[in-house]
């Protein structure tokens, strides 16, 4: 096996290395920052009672418990749809962060009228004032967290997205760099070596 056979595997291993890296560090994010709070590897939802309404409408709801890293994080989801239709991004209504896990009190007034109501959230993330011809009204007790920071933390991970692609592709470039120059001198040294047996 020549020298350039083994390099180019190592300059391999260190580009992955340094994705995997990369998407770990996304991965480990709070579970708030997750738009519907999908199960995965740090974590686990649970579901709460559905509250069916007029139009053959229902809300449903879950939250989840994530733990892994530097995470530890719950979150609520509540989402509105048919009866029967599974919850989707585009049917979530309402999503917030409370590490006491308090279920959210959800009554429909009438078939178009819904209130969800919860004593006290850390942080909002979502809330949307009406869906499918139906109007909702959040009564929220205390928000420890203004909305403008959820705005903040969005920021943050376009930052970060990008920060780990920019880092993901100099890795690349530099395994590439690295490798050319180690063939280059390999080569330099091969061919001196070459000339000097040739002139003895």
């Amino acid at each position: 096996m020549t020298t350039d056979q083994i390099l180019k595997p190592i300059g391999v291993a260190i580009c992955v290395i340094g994705i995997g890296l990369c998407v770990r560090m996304l991965l480990l994010l709070p579970a708030r920052l997750d738009p519907q709070g999908d199960s995965n590897s740090i974590c686990t939802p649970a579901p709460l009672p559905s509250v069916a309404g007029g139009n053959d409408m229902e809300v449903t709801a879950h939250f989840t418990v994530c733990s892994g890293g530097f995470v530890h994080d719950a979150a609520t989801y509540v989402y509105l749809h048919k009866r029967g239709e599974q919850d989707s991004p585009r049917s979530l209504v309402f999503r917030y962060s409370n590490d006491q896990l308090a279920p959210p009190n959800i009554k429909w007034a009438d078939s178009s009228h819904l209130t969800v109501s919860v004593d006290s959230v850390e942080l909002v993330t979502k809330m949307v004032p009406s869906f499918e011809g139906v109007s909702i009204a959040y009564l929220i007790g205390r928000e420890q967290e203004g909305r403008g920071n959820w705005q903040q933390q969005q920021r943050f991970i376009k930052e970060v997205g990008v920060a780990s692609a920019v880092l993901a592709l100099s890795l690349l470039i530099l395994a590439i760099w690295l490798s050319s120059l180690i063939r280059r001198d390999l080569r330099a040294g091969a061919t001196r070596l070459a000339r000097a047996s040739s002139s003895r």
